[in-house]
């Protein structure tokens, strides 16, 4: 049996969160154990206690370990600091995977695989260039000292996982894998390689189902009324995910004499932010912010509309998830068209102002477009190519 270990941050509810929960729960138990290491702490979410009930599965979490082991010293938190990549080498090597597949930004972990067998993939879950280069996005750029702060942070934390890159990828030990075809040529150019493999993030069909109508019952169970036209995304809320742009759009259609609602789905460290804006805007009794559910399905088919206006992405499954459940979407233009499965997406630029947006919201008109194959995001498959990865059969697209 062979032993894999999917290293991310956390299980809350995020992009690559929801993709790692599916490889594992999806992938075949009797040929792999499959180690989960986070490196925070865990937080009782669905997502733990869903992989905590499966077979041949172990979670593990870095934090809570050095938590416990450094309890009682006084300066612990430079402690915990400086024992972390010792404890995850610690622990990679008393599992001796055969495999290690990382998601987000802890490549900066394993520089000390450099000389070992193990197999280590890489999934970019974001725009390359935000993970890898110290790019400042136009919309992105603030005076404030906090971001500054963030924004410098964020430099060292690019520069040390394009720097480990660099030298994993020189001692032959690390693949990327990117979600569509733009990301794949952006990796390759950044790392100047050509063997960046394509592994489509997914949904699961038997859950995500075309609604035949807005499903009121759901929308009345979660408090909000069955008169409000509904906006909103499933997401982090974080600051690239832009979510106050939401509740501009909100603020303009309620000018406009919409009864609408606003509904987020997910976690982050925004929220207080995004409450304190709709307060200013007197929009507090019409905001909805759930995290960290596992009936996504339903909530999704209680939106009107899907907008998105992320500041940048990878392949955000959230939306394939939207389309499939019959929900019209409302995008940032830069999001790839790989995502585009229904004549009910629709992309349009940051930089139009917030009446466009609003326009092309409450516009009913169907529009004919080219669209791709939605069941190319069949989850069950793409593990099944997953499997493939992790047994050493390489391709440069699944």
């Amino acid at each position: 049996m062979k032993k894999i270990i999917e290293f991310l941050p956390g299980l809350n509810m995020g992009g690559a969160e929801t993709l790692v929960k599916e490889y594992v729960r999806l992938i075949d138990k009797k040929e792999f154990f499959v180690y989960v290491l986070i490196s925070n702490n865990r937080n009782g979410s669905p997502y733990e206690k869903l992989v905590d009930s499966m077979d041949n599965v172990c979670l593990i979490s870095i934090q809570d370990i050095l938590d416990k082991k450094y309890s009682n010293y006084i300066i612990g938190k430079i402690i915990k600091y400086l024992a972390r990549p010792l404890l995850i080498r610690q622990i990679i090597e008393r599992i001796h995977p055969d495999v290690i597949h990382v998601h987000l930004e802890l490549l900066r972990y394993l520089n000390f695989l450099r000389s070992s067998n193990v197999k280590i993939f890489y999934t970019v879950h974001s725009d390359p260039k935000a993970v890898f280069l110290n790019v400042d996005f136009e919309t992105v750029k603030k005076n404030s000292i906090k971001r500054r702060i963030v924004r410098f942070r964020k430099k060292i934390m690019r520069y040390k996982e394009r720097t480990v890159a660099k030298q994993l990828l020189k001692a032959h030990r690390l693949t990327f894998i990117a979600l569509h075809k733009d990301m794949q040529k952006e990796v390759n150019d950044i790392f100047a390689v050509n063997n960046t493999i394509i592994l489509k993030n997914g949904i699961d069909f038997v859950r995500f189902k075309r609604r035949t109508e807005k499903n009121i019952s759901k929308q009345k169970e979660i408090g909000i009324p069955a008169d409000r036209f509904v906006i909103g995304n499933v997401g982090w809320l974080h600051f690239d995910k832009n979510p106050l742009f939401v509740i501009n759009i909100a603020s303009e259609l309620m000018k406009r004499g919409v009864n609408v609602h606003i509904l987020l789905v997910g976690s982050g460290n925004m929220k207080e932010t995004i409450i304190n804006k709709a307060k200013d805007l007197s929009l507090e009794d019409r905001l909805t912010i759930l995290s960290n559910r596992l009936d996504v399905p339903e909530l999704l088919s209680i939106l009107d509309v899907f907008v998105f206006p992320s500041l940048y992405e990878g392949l955000p499954i959230s939306l394939v998830e939207a389309q499939a459940v019959g929900v019209k979407c409302v995008v940032a233009d830069h999001i790839t068209d790989e995502v585009c499965v229904s004549d009910q997406f629709f992309k349009i630029s940051l930089n139009e102002p917030i009446e466009k947006w609003c326009n092309l919201i409450m516009d009913e008109t169907i529009r004919n477009t080219k669209y791709n194959d939605i069941m190319d995001f069949n989850m069950k498959n793409i593990v099944k190519n997953l499997e493939e990865l992790y047994n050493g059969n390489s391709k440069d697209s699944y």
